[in-house]
């Protein structure tokens, strides 16, 4: 029995001294990771801090052309009187009916306006003329105009109908006569009423349109703009464009990088919940590409960064 025992407390010595080496064998590779971890996180936050002072001192750096985007004037921000209007000119029968639905005018010569209207028409005028130059019949009502805003491509201009199509056209002008040339028509919505445009920057040379993409949403797309794709980037580069999408019954702001085409969102809640309380119907991009103008259905514009959710500065609309 005493041998037994002493045979087993030897096993059981054995079985701790073993225990006792392979704990520490842990614990020395267990504090080399730390080190090694400690050491990585240091130079982390070293590389961090260079980049932060590299970024503080590119936004010191003083702009003698542009005013400071933070300075309002104060004549802005103080109640006055209303602004004053002065007619200039007025076209008589520029539609055969309706009410005008849309507007656009044209980047290098803006005596030209575009028209859109309820009797399915495109009208080209010259205001300060004070005619009509040409027009085209579309298949429905002209819902949304837009010129192209790259002075190259000025004479180019998109239109959507409220039976979703959407058209690419060219005003051309031989001596004194002009005409509305269709480029391409494209109609891949099923929902009528799809009508929201936008230019890029881009420096394409080919006038055919194709459809490259299609992204699906919770709701009808009710704002778009197209954007910069980093603050160290001037609009008129188009190199590295962002689309930015806002839709009906969703929370978040859509960034596609128009060269990869891959999209993220920005919750525009600022407690980040899934929760819906207003709809963004247009957006503008500032002239520095910083930041975006978003009028909501709630009687609410706010400011706020391109790819940030956080907003700068909300204003209320007050209706009396």
């Amino acid at each position: 029995m005493i041998i037994k025992l002493k045979t087993e407390n030897a096993t059981l010595r054995k079985a701790l001294r073993e225990l006792q080496e392979r704990n520490e064998c842990l614990y020395a590779l267990t504090a080399k990771m730390i080190h090694d971890l400690t050491d990585e996180n240091d130079l982390l936050a070293q590389a961090n801090r260079l980049l932060l002072e590299k970024q503080a001192q590119s936004f010191l750096v003083p702009s003698t052309d542009t005013p400071s985007l933070l300075q309002v004037p104060d004549e802005l921000l103080l109640p006055g009187p209303e602004l004053e209007m002065h007619s200039i000119v007025t076209i008589d029968n520029v539609h055969s009916f309706g009410n005008l639905l849309s507007v656009s005018t044209h980047a290098t010569r803006p005596e030209i306006v575009i028209t859109g209207c309820a009797d399915k028409c495109i009208s080209v005028h010259d205001w300060k003329m004070g005619r009509k130059l040409c027009e085209t019949e579309t298949s429905n009502l002209v819902l949304a105009l837009a010129f192209n805003p790259n002075r190259k491509y000025a004479d180019y201009f998109v239109a959507a109908g409220m039976d979703a199509k959407h058209a690419l056209y060219r005003l051309v002008q031989e001596g004194d006569e002009w005409q509305i040339q269709t480029l391409g028509q494209f109609h891949d919505h099923s929902r009528h009423g799809v009508f929201k445009l936008a230019w890029r920057r881009g420096q394409g040379e080919d006038e055919q349109c194709e459809k490259i993409k299609s992204f699906y949403f919770n709701g009808t797309v009710e704002a778009i703009v197209f954007a910069p794709g980093s603050l160290f980037e001037t609009r008129d580069e188009g190199a590295h464009e962002l689309l930015v999408i806002a839709a009906r019954d969703d929370c978040y702001v859509h960034y596609v990088d128009c060269s990869t085409f891959e999209k993220e969102r920005v919750n525009m809640n600022p407690d980040g919940i899934e929760h819906v309380s207003y709809t963004i119907m247009d957006l503008s991009i500032s002239s520095s590409g910083k930041y975006l103008l978003a009028a909501t259905d709630a009687s609410r514009h706010f400011i706020f960064s391109v790819r940030g959710g956080r907003k700068q500065m909300v204003y209320a609309v007050c209706l009396e």
